[in-house]
């Protein structure tokens, strides 16, 4: 029994069936905090209510009356922003308009420093699928948060040129707080006066992995994604793969500690073990356990889709036997 060697299978098992580019050796902790890192910078295609912002809508207008893009970008850039607000709406996938950074867990391609400080995604505005499944890369990018019920369309913006301001324009937050102050509010730093950082100072420590707040009016807001760790990864990941690391640990040493009261426990379910019983990490739906099986509360490992099975028999354990 080697829950830590089980997770490791499986998330390398999941990074290769995707294609996802990582370090063969990564240690366990780093393999957890990517593998989720992954799974935040997608979006899960379940239906969400759609919102603009009012800036969003004078800088559509903005491509069409202006001279500000070629009569094709415009034409495009409107028609795959209203197309992604279709498929969100539907709970349909909009993977293929994010960054083809989405594909690599290790390496500059995999830090998102836009989504681990203003938790925002940006979209490619093409509705031209390349063969390497994602969209053609586009002179427009849509800015927006989204979140498990809703998403927030902050604003069109050409795509930002290697080295300028444009992933760090703190006017983005600005607007999604004057439009939704609601997703904003949670992060304000209550009793925390701010000092403005010039869009310049935030790249700057952006570059450095420092975290830093954003001012907005006379409120000092935390970052909305949760922040940055020294190594530019995501400090919300890194905890929580640090968590899920913890409790497969404490299950493991449950199980081999007290192995009469699990099968105790299986007893009472009417399944009896004769023998030596075996457990193993698995992935829920990989494993073909039912919504049935894993409805109950069985503990926060089952939040990231894995469970323990004992093997003979191929009993899902409860985890709520093991005692935190």
């Amino acid at each position: 029994m080697d829950f830590e060697s089980d997770l490791a299978q499986i998330i390398k098992q999941q990074f290769d069936e995707h294609n996802i580019i990582y370090e063969k050796n990564m240690d366990i902790r780093s393999l957890a905090a990517r593998y989720l890192e992954v799974l935040n910078r997608r979006i899960t295609p379940i239906p969400r209510d759609v919102h603009f912002s009012e800036e969003i809508h004078e800088s559509l207008g903005k491509l069409k009356r202006e001279k500000v893009a070629t009569k094709e970008e415009a034409a495009e850039a409107w028609q795959a922003v209203f197309l992604i607000r279709h498929l969100l709406a539907e709970g349909k996938n909009v993977n293929c308009f994010l960054s083809k950074g989405v594909n690599f867990a290790t390496g500059k391609k995999s830090k998102d420093g836009l989504l681990w400080d203003f938790g925002m995604h940006h979209f490619h505005l093409s509705r031209e699928v390349e063969q390497n499944g994602f969209v053609k890369r586009s002179a427009y990018l849509l800015f927006a948060i989204v979140t498990e019920e809703n998403a927030y369309f902050v604003d069109v913006r050409r795509h930002p040129r290697s080295g300028d301001l444009g992933w760090v324009r703190q006017d983005l937050l600005r607007i999604g707080h004057s439009n939704w102050p609601e997703v904003i509010d949670p992060n304000i730093l209550q009793g925390v006066k701010e000092t403005a950082l010039a869009d310049a100072e935030k790249q700057e420590l952006r570059c450095k992995n420092i975290n830093n707040t954003t001012q907005i009016e006379d409120k000092a807001i935390a970052p909305i994604g949760g922040g940055i760790t020294t190594a530019g990864t995501s400090v919300v990941c890194q905890s929580l793969a640090d968590q899920c690391l913890d409790e497969v640990r404490i299950h493991q040493s449950y199980l081999e500690t007290q192995p009469a009261e699990v099968r105790s426990a299986l007893k009472d379910k009417g399944i009896i073990i004769n023998g030596k019983m075996e457990f193993k990490l698995v992935q829920l739906d990989s494993y073909g356990c039912t919504d049935e099986m894993t409805r109950s509360p069985q503990g926060s490992l089952h939040n990231t889709g894995l469970g323990i099975v004992e093997v003979t028999s191929g009993t899902l354990v409860d985890l709520s036997l093991v005692e935190q």
